[in-house]
């Protein structure tokens, strides 16, 4: 412990600060500064960018070496109207290039001191630096010092250093030789409870803290993430269409949901319509799913009068949800694999917990993510009240059998494909019902009552609010979305179904060494046609190593067979892809929708890693048990890390635009090197 904390102390003080040594001894430069044309001062350090074609800023009138170059700026982006940071591309001269050369790209954020420093290298002596900020039209530029060869400050970073240190206990607790694995999971150890309640709290506060850095979706502005609020309204007055009046344009439009006509009939009309919103016969409706409006929203407005905010939903629901994994998997542990490690157990959960789609939606804790994350929280709770109901060997448990049902059938009213999780009823009750009959016979009439009314009660609310609304109880309005394409007129492609699944499971990841490490991935795609796709960040199977498992899985085929598992396993992996291809017919390619399917395809990889490391003890071998242990958490900790990098990259999130200095902050505290 003593060594580890001296050592993260070392780190900090010489290696992430490395730069501090090599530039205190530098003499400043003296230079001269020309800015372009396209900046007109306003004589207070501001720039107002009026010709983009010539914004560069020239230091010329030396000839010394420099190994500093010191920006102090930031822009402030008209489109978006606040301040951020500027991507800038830096030129110079040197010994071996008469004429500038690109020496790269970095971004500069002047209210974050560490952003400020670019540590350059040439090849002996400069007479000239060219600066090009990237910049549009009507931006502004903040432009402070300009410096060239200033000392680069020291910075000792508390955070990095106890973040160091926590890497190098955890890298102790789960080393191979680590005596702590010969704990078997249990759940009546005071020890193991309370460390799990600790996961499970630390895990809590982490998501609803990140859900709460980007003002962008703690106080969205755009209007089609209002929609909840409306509908709340709108149940209020006692109706189930938005009170917002479609204008008349709208109304008059032979297709209303032709993107371009539509656009181009309400530039010619200069109307307005509700992005993102069903309309159906001269209505807006909401097609999201009524659950999450009855969660929080609709009581809400009720009780206060007030909306309801989104972002503190979408808190909830992460919390829901991590503990909906967590009595998940200590069913599946208790159930089957009794003699699992709590170490192994333990590492398990975070990595769930951070690959099943909760880093997604604590970067973008919008509307969107509600319907989605409610889903699984309440599939979730069913597949584990089923599993509780089944755990005894002699009787169903009747009240966990009901409420596991009610769970199950609330899925439909939040995210209907989800749904196709009801497919495990089959390896989960199939003895109970078919050899010893304790469902649908004569002596099992409430447990069967239990077991389906929940579905019947819900069924008929949800196909009642689907008739009011579009005429149909089966209907529940996602084709009249006024989107980017005709959802009424959506088709099947087999050639789109292989884009989604290569896309979702197979693209690879793009790496670089610029913080945050991870790249937008290539978005060219061969299918022709209208279709909705947004940056995605590499496959499944390709990024999340934990994923890796599967390829052991004919070594562990014995194993889950005994343990009747085998079916379950493959039922949870087909139903996964299975729903990835729904989604990318009915809808498109988009990040959100690993959340769909990701938590299925993990506890089907769950089932595999459990059962290696059970394969590795019953050889009777401590050193296979200890490679196992070592191979596992390894993937798991490389899992976690490629979704640390997830939460921070830059295509996707936007905290870079709405929370700059927290950004830029941790991007040069990490990438100590630039």
């Amino acid at each position: 412990m003593v060594a580890g904390f001296v050592f993260a102390i070392i780190l900090e003080m010489f290696l992430f600060n490395y730069k501090f040594y090599l530039t205190k001894d530098n003499d400043m430069v003296d230079c001269q500064i020309h800015y372009g044309s396209g900046l007109v001062s306003d004589g207070n350090s501001e720039y107002e960018v009026k010709d983009t074609s010539d914004r560069a800023i020239l230091l010329d009138g030396f000839n010394s070496e420099v190994n500093c170059i010191r920006l102090n700026m930031k822009k402030y982006d008209a489109q978006e109207r606040k301040w951020t940071g500027v991507p800038v591309t830096l030129y110079a001269t040197d010994e071996a290039n008469s004429i500038p050369m690109n020496m790269g790209n970095r971004t500069v954020y002047g209210d974050v001191g560490k952003s400020q420093y670019a540590y350059v290298h040439l090849a002996g002596k400069s007479n000239q630096i060219k600066i090009v900020p990237e910049v549009n039209q009507g931006d502004k530029l903040y432009i402070g010092k300009v410096e060239l060869n200033a000392t680069i400050p020291f910075h000792f970073v508390w955070e990095r250093m106890a973040l160091v240190f926590l890497a190098v206990i955890l890298v102790y607790i789960f080393r191979p030789n680590s005596s702590l694995y010969r704990y078997k999971f249990s759940t009546k150890s005071r020890v193991q409870r309370g460390i799990s309640f600790g996961l499970f709290l630390i895990l809590s506060v982490l998501f609803i803290k990140s859900t709460l850095l980007n003002p962008m979706y703690t106080d969205p502005q755009w209007t089609s993430h209002q929609q909840y609020q409306r509908l709340a309204e709108a149940l209020a007055d006692g109706h189930f269409y938005l009170n917002e009046e479609p204008c008349q344009a709208l109304k008059e439009m032979d297709n209303p949901y032709d993107k371009y006509k539509r656009i181009e009939v309400m530039e010619q009309t200069k109307s307005s319509f509700l992005w993102d919103h069903a309309y159906y016969k001269g209505k807006y409706y909401v097609y999201f799913g009524i659950v999450p409006e009855l969660m929080f929203y609709l009581p809400y407005y009720l009780v206060t009068g007030n909306p309801f905010q989104t972002v503190w939903a979408v808190g909830i629901c992460g919390v829901l949800i991590l503990f909906a994994l967590s009595k998940l998997l200590q069913e599946i542990v208790r159930r089957w694999f009794p003699d699992c490690s709590y170490l192994m157990y333990a590492a398990i959960y975070v990595t769930s917990a951070f690959a099943c789609g909760l880093i997604y939606f604590a970067s973008h804790a919008d509307f969107y993510a509600l319907p989605i994350m409610t889903g699984v929280f309440f599939a979730m709770m069913g597949m584990w009240l089923w599993l509780r109901s089944i755990r005894m060997k002699e009787q169903i448990s009747g009240v966990c059998l009901c409420l596991g049902s009610l769970c199950m059938a609330l899925v439909a009213g939040c995210r209907p494909q989800i749904l196709l999780i009801l497919l495990i009823v089959f390896p989960f009750f199939w003895s109970r019902v078919i050899r010893e009959r304790q469902l649908f016979s004569k002596g099992s009439i409430g447990k069967t009552i239990g077991a389906i009314l929940p579905f019947v009660l819900v069924a008929a609310g949800i196909m009642y609010y689907n008739y009011a609304r579009f005429g149909s109880p089966f209907d529940f309005g996602a084709n009249y979305n006024l989107t980017s394409n005709d959802m009424t007129r959506r088709f099947t492609s087999i050639y789109l179904c292989l884009e989604g699944v290569f896309v979702y499971f197979f693209q690879p990841a793009t790496v670089g060494m610029k913080f945050p490490f991870l790249q937008a991935a290539p978005s060219e795609y061969a299918f022709l046609g209208n279709n909705i796709h947004e940056v995605m960040y590499g496959g499944f199977f390709v990024c999340q190593p934990v994923s890796w498992c599967l390829l052991g899985i004919r070594k562990v085929k014995s194993i889950m067979k005994e343990k009747k598992i085998w079916g379950l396993f493959w039922l949870l992996l087909v139903s996964s892809i299975g729903l990835a291809v729904v989604d990318t017919v009915g809808a498109g390619i988009l990040p959100r929708y690993y959340g769909d399917f990701s938590w299925m395809l993990l506890t089907a990889i769950v089932l595999v890693m459990l059962a290696l490391e059970e394969m590795a003890r019953r050889t009777g071998n401590e050193s296979v048990l200890k490679r196992y242990h070592a191979i596992l958490t390894l993937l798991c900790a490389v899992t976690i890390g490629y979704h640390v990098m997830l939460f921070f990259a830059n295509e996707r999130t936007y905290l870079s635009l709405g929370n700059p200095k927290l950004y830029y902050n941790i991007c040069y505290t990490v990438q100590f090197w630039l």
